[in-house]
């Protein structure tokens, strides 16, 4: 009988997602489901919120992203080998847990085609559709105060919403991480990444901060299957692009 291998994840359509059909998919679903296949585990995967990646008792302590030396092991990582999502590599986050950096991602600025935003500047007065109390907003908020601009902010209750408002003509253009961008794109054709805003930061998935085994067998898996071209097999299924040309988009 198979041992099983243990993955919490969250519903996002870059890393798992259930199409009507009841078929899975997302980028790192398919790299974790071959990895478990070629070891012979059973793959176990249990969907959580995001902030419990990090969480110890229910709460993640305000402390540990400015005390140094105050660190603990989160609850889930105790109860999971792994956990399969895009999360972003900060010092804070890196205290708690082994982060296995995936890809390369940056804010990108998302408007109809056709508006060709190259510089800041072009952006002054622009409707923006934004969630405003998300990481976004909080971002744009910076480029105004270092840039000097003021832009024209039109609020949405969700995420979601920040694309479909540009689509509909509600907004001028929106900002999203560049690998979700792939996938707005890909739904609302009418739509394209105009150019970067943020600087680079790096994603990918994290395991126990003791387990310097899993997190070794992992790296050389990831290795592996750029080697193989499998890694970019699947980027390329997934969004509609090569990694190579994604690269190119954010800069890199």
């Amino acid at each position: 009988r198979s041992t099983g291998f243990y993955v919490a994840t969250r519903k996002k359509e870059t890393v798992f997602a259930v199409k009507e059909s009841g078929r899975i998919s997302g980028f790192h679903y398919h790299l974790i489901r071959d990895f478990t296949k070629f070891l012979k585990l059973r793959l176990k995967i249990s969907l959580v919120h995001f902030s419990q990646y990090f969480s110890k008792n229910g709460v993640v302590p305000k402390k540990v992203k400015t005390k140094r030396n105050f660190y603990y092991t989160p609850d889930l990582i105790k109860k999971v080998h792994l956990y399969m999502d895009t999360i972003t590599k900060l010092p804070w986050r890196s205290k708690l847990l082994r982060i296995l950096t995936i890809n390369p991602v940056k804010q990108v600025v998302i408007t109809r085609k056709g508006m060709g935003f190259i510089r800041y500047s072009q952006l002054k007065n622009k409707r923006i559709s934004i969630q405003p109390h998300s990481s976004y907003a909080t971002y744009l908020k910076k480029i105004e105060n270092k840039k000097k601009l003021k832009f024209n902010y039109v609020f949405v209750e969700e995420t979601k919403q920040m694309p479909v408002y540009v689509n509909q003509n509600k907004a001028d253009l929106t900002v999203q991480d560049s690998d979700l961008a792939l996938k707005v794109i890909q739904k609302y054709p009418n739509l394209t990444i105009a150019i970067p805003i943020s600087k680079v930061q790096y994603t990918g998935w994290a395991v126990k901060k003791n387990n310097k085994i899993l997190f070794s067998i992992l790296k050389k898996y990831i290795r592996y299957t750029k080697k193989t071209g499998q890694f970019f097999y699947y980027f390329k299924k997934e969004f509609q692009m090569s990694y190579f040309d994604y690269l190119k988009i954010i800069g890199m």
